[in-house]
Order: C-alpha cells, then structure tokens, then sequence
C-alpha cells in the first residue's frame, strides 16, 4: 500500500509485543500513540488558483423538516471532554490490553509535498494513523474479548486516482466515512457467536458510522467562519421561498434574488458545506461529523430532537495539546463505534414501526390489462394531452416525498432560456410529487411522479384551458392520477447527455416511430447545470425480472414486438448503442418498449447495425448481454464470425 502503513508491517506491529516493549520508565507505547501530532501541511506555491463550487446535491435541500438542522452550538471543550470520556469509560479496557495495540509504524505517510489537497488528505486519513485506530476502535467495542482479532471497521470514500477538478476546488470536500468492513475480514469466523452478531447488526444497520468533509489546505477560513453561527438558528439553504403549508394548493412561489442573480460567481460559505454535512449524517443516520482541511479540524456531534449540531472549537492537530491527536482521534473512532453499536437496536425497532408515507401512490392495476391497438392508441393520446397540458404551465414545481425526504419548498424547473419571474401565483405552476426512486444510472436518478390538481379557486389558466380541447375522453383527473418519469441531470456533463438524450427523443417521435416512451417535457433549474427529462411511465425493465443464471425469460410476442421496434429505430437513422435487459421496459398489458437514448447515436455503419439486431437477439435467447454496456467491437467481431462461411 503506497504511501501508507502497510497490512503486513500493520499486522507485524501487532504481533510484536514482546520484542517491541519500552525501558523501564520509558514513555509507553500508549502514551506516544496518544501524544502524537502528525507535522503541518504547506500548499506548494506553484499550485493553480482554485475555484469555489457549491457542495450540494439538488436532493440535499429537500430533507423533511423534521430532520433538518435549526441550530448550531459552539463548545469549546467539547473535543477534551471526548478523550476524558475514553479514559474514564475504556480505563479498565485500556489497561487490559497489551501495549503493543498501539505502536505506532515508522513509515507513516505524514508528507507535506503530498498532502494539501481534499483528495490527498483524505487518501492519508484512510492509510495513515486511522488504520491503527480503526481497529483499537473495533478491539474496544465491537469485539472486546477477542482483541487479538483483525478490525472490523475501515475508512472508506477516497478515490484512488487524484481528480484534477477536485484539485482546482479549495473548498470541494472529499467525503471519507468510517464503515462497518464489507466483505468482512478473513478472521471473521474465528469471532465468537456474540461478537460476530454484533458485526452482523452492525453491517445491516449502520455500516456508515462517520460523516466527513474534508478539504483542501486553503479552506481554514471556511472552518473559521464556522464560530460565527453559535447560538443562532441555522439557515437551512431551499431552493425557493414557498408560503403556505407543505402541498398547500393555494401556495405562491417567490424566487430569493440571490436564485436570480445570473452570472454572479457563487462562492460557497460554511453554512453550505455544515447543511451538507448534515444531510449526509441523517442519511447514513451518523451521530458524529468531522470537517477536516488538513492542519485543522472540527468535530461536531448531531443530536437528533434538538436538531442541534454541537461543534467543538476549531483544532490544531498538529501544536495540540490536552489531548493531543493521537488521543483525540482515537477517542472519535471509539465513540463513533460505541453510538453505532448502542443505536443498533432503536433502529431495528424503528424498522418495524415505520411511519407510513402521507401520500398514496397510484394504484397499479391488479389485473393484466388487454394489449390490443385500440388501447394502445389510447394510451398514446393520453400521453400526447399530457405533454400538451405539462406545456401550457411556464413553471414545474417538483415535490419529493419518499423516505426521509419531504420537500419544505418545491424544486423548480423551467423551459429552457425562458425569462423568470420573482413570483409565480397557484396557478402559473405545476405541482408534481415525485414519490419514488425507481432507478440510477449514468446520466441521473429516475423517479416515479404524478401532477396534483391546480388551484381549486382557479382550475387552469388561459393557456391551458386551450389545450382542453385536446384532451378528448381524458379529463384533468386522469392526467392527475396517471404517474410518469422525471430523470434528472444533475451536473453539466450530464445534463449534456440528457439534451442530446431529447434530441433523440424528438427526432423518433418526428419520425413516427413507436415503442418508447413518450417525451412529455424538457426543464432546466435555475441558474444551474440541472436538467430534468419527463416520459411516460412506460413499465418496469426486464432487468428486474432477471434470474439467478443472469436470464430474462421474453415471451414470444414480445420478441417479435421487440425485433419490430429496434427495426423501426435504425430505419430512422438511430443506433441505440445499450441494448441490454435495463433498458427494456414492459407494462402492465405487456407491452414493451425501448428507453435511455443517452448513448444512442444517429450515425452508425451498416454493420453497427446488424450487430445490434443480433445482440438483441441474444438477449432473446437467455444470453447476458448486460455486460458489454454499449456496442462495440465484440459485438460486431461476433457478428462478423456469424456471417462468415
């Protein structure tokens, strides 16, 4: 292991308590452990300037605002009162165990020329001092009566290859967790029934223990700043201002100025990257935080009820002292693991009194549906008199509410390069639940969402109420109550290949081409790289239908329904370039389709062609085919060997 203290030299340091053992009335080995202080971090000059970018993930302003943070308090013992805690509480642990436990490897990799950026210090937080901690950490409490065990816990989240955009973001956190090991170490079997129980729980339940953000050298004011919010009422960062209670059909939407200000630099502050910490910890449901830039650290603690942050004053962990590093930081791994493993059952009591959702997902049909042309057809109108009525409205507001998320105030999309307001009435936009996760893949997350009625004083606006006329035997109730998709871009390479995706989609639908989905509507947030694709709900892929020898069993018409399909998509000019079991989706009636064109390409060779027919025909067959992601060279090197005499 590079740069790191190494599994063998870590295992030699462990097994040599007798030939390591300090003179008499020499410091032990416990007591330099504890005193250490790693040397300070210098950032080269010749470094280029970085630029600021905001932490946040779109879904990370949406948590319920029950789990929100409200405030933060600053208190400035708090870091000492953690190593007198596990010298109070593991005293008699402590003693019991040999010495060797904590020597500490010579070949620490502690470099200033190598550790100024978020990446670099957080790649040293995984192989460094950390290694030994983890498992004091895990000795301690996880498996106490068996310490001559190998650890059950690991740092884990760095990447292995440094980032040149991470390296051009002072404040750009590298998000580095404590975890539960998976899979478990090969010693696992020797641990005895309680003890591997214990582990058992904790990997189901809590196997992230830490929340952690850590940046780059330059970012000490942003740990600084954080004093400046002790006693105030934290301000949880929304993507709009909305009056009213949640789903509140009569609410209006104003857009904060600083949402509006186009072309303005955004520098992130502390708040940012405390609500981002923040969020983080409820979803792994962590109670310990830790913001780290090197030379400097905060630890911080999250109560729950109070929806409190408790930071400790800000931390030179290299001059430190009372406690000093080593102490302080294996007084942190301790209590991590020690809350993890006193949560575990709360949160198995928890999981069997779930509370249950506030909104009702529509109802599937129960029974299989006819497949014939006229319901097809209908569904398509359907379709058409939805992505008209999605149209008439200038403003989607985007609601989220599945798990721990129950959206304060909307997400909002518009069409792109359309001018914005800083008001919007209940009746200039959309309402959509998005109630569901269904899927992820490269370009975004898929959710399952329905529309909610406009405002019942005023049931459409003008515009609207012309595409009324469309609508036929489809009333606004039943494009209410009729789910569809929304798959959201959330960075600029990606929303790159969402456009290109629509583009795609238009181009099908101009060609008549049927079997996929139905492109419903194409947003843009604002005055960010967000880009968000609605369809039909086109069914669920195949893929989920897989079994255990990596088969889809296809019915005989839907091979020939299939074959038809993917025949009338290269007829248009398109290879679809990802035709596996994921990307094939069945409804209800059973009848399927063909999505994600983010790959797809309207320039192919003949030969392109033919290889991806004969993939699906593989496919067909029972053959996995999910491995080769997109056409390539082994699809047409085999379609070449089929041919040939």
């Amino acid at each position: 292991m590079s740069g790191g203290m190494s599994k063998s030299a870590l295992s030699t340091s462990r097994s040599s308590a007798s030939s390591s053992s300090p003179e008499p009335g020499a410091p032990t080995h416990r007591q330099k452990f504890f005193d250490f202080s790693p040397p300070s971090m210098i950032r080269p000059r010749h470094l280029p300037v970085p630029i600021p970018s905001a932490p946040f993930h779109f879904l990370d302003t949406h948590l319920a605002e029950s789990l929100t943070l409200m405030r933060v308090e600053v208190l400035p013992t708090l870091h000492a009162e953690l190593f007198d805690g596990l010298v109070d509480s593991f005293s008699e642990a402590l003693d019991a165990r040999s010495d060797s436990l904590f020597e500490i490897n010579g070949s620490l990799p502690y470099r200033r020329d190598k550790c100024t950026d978020a990446i670099s210090i957080s790649r040293l937080r995984k192989f460094g001092i950390e290694m030994s901690i983890t498992w004091i950490a895990s000795s301690l409490v996880v498996h106490p009566s068996q310490p001559h065990l190998g650890e059950a816990l690991h740092w884990a989240g760095a990447p292995r290859d440094m980032s040149p955009y991470i390296l051009k973001q002072p404040y750009a956190s590298q998000d580095i967790a404590l975890y539960v090991c998976y899979p478990l170490p090969d010693d696992f079997r020797r641990f005895n029934g309680r003890n591997r129980e214990m582990i058992e729980r904790l990997r189901r339940h809590t196997r992230q223990l830490t929340s952690s953000m850590i940046f780059c050298t330059d970012a000490l004011p942003v740990l600084e700043d954080m004093s400046r919010l002790h006693g105030k009422k934290f301000p949880w960062r929304l993507d709009c201002e909305y009056s009213g209670a949640h789903r509140d059909r009569d609410a209006v939407v104003d857009i904060p100025a600083r949402s509006r200000d186009d072309g303005v630099e955004y520098t992130p502050t502390c708040e940012d990257y405390i609500q981002k910490a923040w969020v983080t910890a409820v979803r792994a449901d962590a109670t310990f935080v830790v913001f780290d830039c090197g030379n400097y650290i905060r630890i911080g603690i999250r109560h729950r009820e109070r929806q409190t942050l408790y930071l400790s004053a800000l931390i030179d962990i290299h001059s430190g002292k009372d406690p000093a590093y080593g102490g302080l930081w294996t007084a942190f791994h301790v209590f991590a693991v020690a809350d993890a493993v006193q949560r575990v059952p709360l949160i198995e009591s928890a999981l069997l009194t779930k509370r249950k959702s506030t909104f009702d997902e529509p109802r599937r049909p129960s029974k299989r549906l006819k497949a014939d042309e006229s319901a097809a057809n209908m569904e398509s109108s359907i379709d058409e008199t939805m992505a008209a009525y999605i149209d008439t409205f200038p403003v989607l507001a985007i609601f989220f509410h599945f798990d721990d998320l129950d959206s304060p105030a909307p997400l909002l999309l518009f069409k792109p390069d359309a001018e914005h307001k800083a008001h919007y009435g209940p009746t200039e936009y959309l309402k959509i639940i998005a109630y569901k996760r269904v899927g992820a893949g490269a370009v975004g997350d898929v959710y399952q969402a329905v529309m909610e009625p406009v405002s019942a004083a005023k049931t459409v606006n003008a515009s609207s109420k012309r595409s009324k006329k469309k609508v036929g035997k489809a009333s606004e109730k039943d494009l209410t109550h009729r789910p569809f998709v929304l798959k959201i871009a959330p960075t600029s390479e990606r929303a790159r290949r969402l456009q290109h995706e629509v583009h795609i989609y238009k181009h099908l639908r101009d060609a008549g081409v049927s079997g996929i989905p139905t492109l419903l509507s194409y947003r843009e947030g604002l005055n960010t790289d967000l880009r968000v694709l609605i369809l039909s709900d086109a069914g669920r892929p195949l893929g989920q239908r897989m079994d255990s020898d990596q088969k889809v069993k296809v019915s005989s018409k839907a091979r020939v329904e299939l074959k038809s399909i993917l025949t009338a998509i290269h007829e248009a000019g398109v290879l679809h370039r990802d035709v596996r079991s994921w990307n094939i989706l069945e409804d209800d009636s059973g009848r399927v389709r063909f999505t994600d064109f983010d790959r797809s390409s309207l320039r192919g060779k003949p030969e392109d062609y033919e290889a991806e027919q004969e993939r699906l025909k593989r496919f067909m067959e029972g053959e996995y085919v999910d491995k080769d992601d997109v056409i390539g060279e082994d699809d047409v090197r085999r379609h070449r060997a089929a041919r040939a005499p």
